[in-house]
């Protein structure tokens, strides 16, 4: 997947509110779905 595919993705997920960036910054960045951590959490 090239670079603006996948960044395109996952600014949809971010604004879908799916995707949460906890990284702070424009390099690198990190993200969390709380959905599937809640889950995760959980069991």
């Amino acid at each position: 997947m090239s670079y603006p595919t996948a960044s395109n993705a996952i600014k949809r997920l971010e604004e879908a509110g799916f995707l949460r960036e906890i990284t702070g910054g424009n390099y690198g960045c990190q993200y969390v779905c709380d959905r599937v951590s809640d889950e995760l959490a959980e069991n």
